[in-house]
């Protein structure tokens, strides 16, 4: 995209189960750490995935794994629910982006806490 952003794919996608989809998709910025920042970045993410189909409910900066991020809630017009996070991994050598997604057919997310913390990165 012209800010840099690559998208990475989706590294993680679950089977459906009881309506809960787990989804993981990473991506990458070509810039350089030091003119990247971290919480514009992850405002841009968040609103790059809303569209006409897509609306975000709320969102909230915070801390993941030591890294800036923010979490959020969205809906869908198919009457879907997503809750999830997004999170900045700067090293100082690239930036990478992690948006962890859990879609429910309800608004109840039972598994979504045991699910993001289990998240591990290598």
């Amino acid at each position: 995209l012209d800010n840099g952003y690559t998208y990475g794919g989706i590294r993680y996608l679950s089977s459906p189960n009881e309506n809960e989809v787990y989804l993981v998709q990473v991506g990458d910025y070509d810039i350089l750490p030091s003119d990247y920042d971290n919480k514009i970045g992850l405002e841009g993410a968040l609103n790059g995935m809303t569209d006409s189909e897509t609306h975000l409910i709320n969102s909230s900066f915070t801390t993941f794994l030591g890294y800036d991020a923010v979490n959020f809630s969205l809906s869908t017009n198919d009457d879907y629910y997503g809750k999830g996070i997004a999170f900045i991994k700067d090293d100082l050598e690239y930036i990478k982006l992690y948006m962890i997604l859990v879609f429910n057919s309800t608004e109840n997310f039972d598994n979504y806490d045991r699910f993001v913390k289990s998240f591990k990165l290598r």
